[in-house]
């Protein structure tokens, strides 16, 4: 049914595009001759009318097919010159050979010799061509318009998603439970290290810097986001002590690659947040890094009631997320008693 209704209104914008020339090329040739002051035939004017109508129509029909094929095909050609190219090829030469049986016809119909009006038939080839390549350009125009507005609509909702999503990361941070534990191991850090309570204070004050720098970013480098992660695994680190073991190894040749803000930082919270943590039984988290991806992992005990009310909402902003940038989605798997998450790493083009 929906593709009766989309072809039946392919028909109909066909007829209604086709009863512009059909109208108005002939009505140049009248007007010419009501200038030079000739003869009115009003039957060559309905002549022209249906000649105009039937060869734009056809015309029309299957030229507007391919290029929408072509267009909706683009990433297929090295080059957008290419694929144009490729398309006024193609169309210039279905409008000559529509042009030549329209008017062939018409001659035969009509009982016209056809060899005396093969100048008349090389100039309405010549003028569907012209006509044609116009009408090209302005379907390219129309395409890359709208290229454009699509691509400014996605960078808008991209950037109020990110926006969201930042502000959903720096909400979870600045909360009761985060402040109180905070509040709680900085005030004891006074009473019994003082030189480690000014460093505590000085990572705590990055953690939100880079929160609220990243408000105005999209994506960032590898490197500053580990150097955000250090800071918040520092608070974690003197939180849980022992309970919590951490290791991390990039190589140095992807620092400069780019990934969405707070991505680590929710992967490693979330691993923190769901697991079971204690001195006998610590978390251990591994983050390593090459060429075009980062694994963080950890030993896999999850808490019975995080199970429950988890949601996965980290996880599903930072797919959303990745989608913008590529089609490589990030991972999530548990083997052998490990959770692992695999996020792609961009390179700035």
């Amino acid at each position: 049914m929906l593709f009766q209704k989309t072809k039946i209104s392919f028909l109909v914008e066909a007829l209604i595009v086709s009863l512009f020339p059909g109208i108005i090329i002939p009505s140049v040739f009248f007007l010419k001759v009501m200038v030079s002051k000739g003869e009115i035939i009003w039957g060559n004017y309905l002549f022209g009318f249906i000649f105009s109508f039937v060869v734009t129509f056809c015309i029309y029909f299957f030229n507007v097919g391919i290029v929408q094929y072509l267009q909706g095909n683009e990433k297929r050609f090295r080059s957008q010159f290419a694929r144009i190219m490729l398309e006024l090829i193609i169309t210039i030469c279905i409008s000559a050979v529509v042009m030549t049986l329209v008017f062939m016809a018409f001659l035969k119909y009509y009982k016209y010799d056809i060899h005396k009006n093969t100048v008349e038939l090389y100039d309405n080839i010549v003028i569907a061509i012209i006509v044609n390549i116009v009408a090209i350009f302005i379907f390219e125009a129309l395409f890359f318009f709208k290229k454009w507005k699509n691509s400014l609509i996605e960078s808008e909702q991209l950037r109020r998603k990110n926006v969201e999503i930042q502000y959903a990361a720096l909400t979870s941070q600045v909360n009761p439970h985060f402040l109180f534990n905070s509040l709680n191991v900085l005030s004891s850090l006074i009473q019994t290290d003082p030189e480690k309570a000014v460093i505590f204070i000085r990572e705590f004050s990055k953690i939100y810097r880079y929160v609220l720098d990243c408000n105005d970013k999209l994506i960032v480098t590898l490197q500053d986001e580990l150097n955000f992660l250090y800071s918040f695994l520092y608070l974690q680190k003197i939180r849980f002590d022992k309970a919590l073991v951490y290791h991390i190894e990039v190589n140095a040749g992807c620092l400069d690659l780019l990934l969405p803000p707070l991505s680590l930082q929710m992967l490693v919270e979330n691993a923190i947040k769901h697991n079971e943590i204690s001195d006998e039984n610590p978390l251990k988290i591994d983050i390593t890094g090459n060429i075009d991806r980062v694994k963080v992992s950890n030993n896999y005990r999850p808490i019975k009631k995080a199970t429950k009310t988890g949601g996965g909402l980290g996880v599903k902003n930072l797919m959303e997320r990745y989608s913008h940038y590529t089609d490589v989605k990030p991972e999530f798997y548990i083997e052998n008693q490990y959770y692992h998450a695999i996020i792609p790493l961009l390179k700035d083009e």
